[in-house]
């Protein structure tokens, strides 16, 4: 993982130079060896850098409060179990719960910050297919291999499925529903409804201060701007 100053200039942060493994939490960020990873998320709240170190299977974060470089696990392997398998994003609301997208167990996790417990909160593990479009996300959604998960200041949150569009988890009533079509979609026009839309390949989202939803598509080669999803939800280009 590198960061990259406001004039360019990129160094190492967390990981060994092309080193890839896992030997261990609690060690220094420049000494910790990670597995493929891939989506990261700052935590105003509580002051953590969290990441998804897919290949390890964990989701892990340096608290920067503390004022140290210790790389420190928040979930994903509870000796000897694995709960998470192939984590990759990760997303905080407002009040520092954590949100993981679990690509191959086909889940979105919260996580309790202070306890570090994990529940499920959207899908079944292992069962990988959509369904459940109109009800309630925590008792009748199935998600098909998140690639992204993200969220706005009302706690909202967007789903980006593995050639299988958006889909937004209201706060106010729990539903779940499709905001952006998948690969069975065909048309490429920009200005129509999401559901109308194809996307595929799509990995990470952020959503903007205007409750526009960002993200980007490979397949397209764009980065989509969805517009206000809950209410407006017509996609552009940027």
């Amino acid at each position: 993982i590198a960061v990259c100053t406001w004039n360019g200039i990129s160094s190492r942060y967390i990981g060994v130079r092309s080193t890839y493994g896992y030997n261990g939490d609690g060690l220094n960020r420049l000494s910790t060896y990670l597995n493929y990873p891939t989506g990261i998320h700052y935590d105003p709240k509580n002051l953590r850098l969290y990441f998804a170190d897919s290949g390890n299977h964990r989701v892990r974060f340096i608290d920067q409060s503390q004022g140290n470089d210790t790389i420190r696990l928040l979930a994903g392997y509870v000796n000897p179990v694995y709960l998470f398998y192939f984590p990759i994003d990760v997303w905080t609301n407002t009040q520092g719960t954590v949100y993981v997208a679990d690509n191959e167990n086909c889940v979105v996790w919260e996580v309790d910050p202070i306890t570090f417990s994990a529940s499920r909160r959207v899908g079944y593990q292992g069962s990988c297919y959509v369904a459940g479009d109109g009800d309630n996300a925590y008792t009748s959604a199935f998600i098909m291999n998140p690639t992204g998960i993200c969220g706005d200041a009302d706690g909202n949150l967007y789903i980006l499925q593995q050639s299988n569009g958006v889909r937004g988890v209201s706060a106010f009533s729990g539903i779940i529903d499709t905001f952006v079509g998948g690969e069975n979609v065909p048309y490429r026009i920009e200005g129509v409804n999401g559901k109308d839309f194809r996307s595929s390949s799509m990995f990470g989202c952020f959503v903007e201060s205007s409750w526009d939803l960002i993200f980007p598509d490979m397949e397209l080669g764009h980065v989509l701007r969805v517009k206000a999803p809950f209410s407006v939800n017509t996609v552009t280009s940027i």
